[in-house]
């Protein structure tokens, strides 16, 4: 269940904007059919993205179609060597060389993460997954360039990178 998704620096996006699925205070008429709840979150059903021409609206989904093809196909061998198909906000100068920046929150299984990751065209640059409860996030992997931090709470990621022990933060990294 998708709680956000965040951009930085993609596109038309030059600063990071984000889709929220946070629901505000409903109506209690309207509480049961639009909104729903998960991971002690009361989230909107569904969203409507409008705006005027020209406002960033196809830039949007084409940012979550980027991350999503990027997760599922990132790891295949044959691509090792092709460039990333990023494009950066090209209308300042300090933009167009830094990382585009892409997160995402979601709940599964009950359990609410944080992922997310920055890349240029030559490489993943940083990359990140939290796990969250209701006053703390706990690192499970970071990664910076080609070094890796794997905790020992991500089981899936043992034999992966360096372990450590440290149990979590209370506040959000700087990622």
């Amino acid at each position: 269940m998708l709680i956000d998704f965040e951009v930085g620096n993609f596109l038309s996006f030059k600063d990071p904007v984000r889709l929220s699925m946070l629901a505000a205070t409903p109506y209690k008429e309207y509480l049961e059919a639009n909104t729903i709840e998960a991971g002690g979150l009361r989230l909107l059903k569904s969203a409507a993205i409008y705006g005027a021409n020209a406002s960033g609206k196809s830039n949007l989904i084409a940012a979550m179609r980027f991350m999503r093809y990027f997760v599922l196909s990132s790891s295949k061998d044959t691509q090792v060597e092709d460039a990333i198909p990023v494009n950066p906000f090209l209308l300042d100068a300090v933009t167009e060389n830094a990382p585009s920046r892409f997160e995402i929150q979601f709940i599964q299984n009950g359990i609410r993460y944080r992922y997310g990751f920055e890349a240029d065209a030559k490489a993943v640059r940083k990359e990140w997954l939290l796990r969250a409860t209701k006053t703390r996030e706990t690192i499970l992997f970071l990664r910076e360039d080609d070094g890796i931090d794997v905790r020992k709470e991500f089981e899936e990621g043992s034999g992966v990178g360096t372990r450590c022990g440290r149990q979590g933060v209370s506040a959000k990294p700087t990622l």
